[in-house]
């Protein structure tokens, strides 16, 4: 099957030798997202829920540059860097975030993880 990589200006350049995102077939498959400014690639200013709102614009534009939306999201993963901000992440993904969930809600698994190099939450 063949591979071909998404790229896109509205996002910030992935860290190292990464696509943003691959079609294979008719899926594709995004790489993770952080909170960071397409323009100068540094994380924004701001709490975790901010952080997740412009992670989600970064993942709707690289859907965007592959032709997809959020409709089409089957499974995303959360990794925080403190699950004491569990409930702010959720809250924006639940309240502040309707468009990902306007047709069935894709899967979900949040998990803890050490300090990114972004130093993302």
């Amino acid at each position: 099957m063949s591979r071909t990589a998404i790229t896109t200006n509205d996002v910030a350049k992935p860290v190292g030798p990464f696509s943003v995102a691959i079609r294979s077939g008719d899926r594709v498959y995004a790489s993770g997202q952080v909170g960071t400014e397409p323009a100068t690639g540094r994380l924004i200013d701001g709490d975790v829920a901010a952080q997740t709102e412009r992670a989600f614009n970064n993942v709707e534009a690289v859907l965007r540059a592959a032709g997809k939306s959020l409709d089409d999201v089957v499974k995303v993963n959360v990794y925080l860097t403190d699950m004491h901000n569990f409930a702010a992440m959720n809250a924006c993904t639940r309240g502040g975030l309707p468009r990902l969930t306007r047709r069935a809600p894709p899967l979900r698994s949040s998990r803890s993880h050490s300090a990114r190099p972004s130093r993302s939450r």
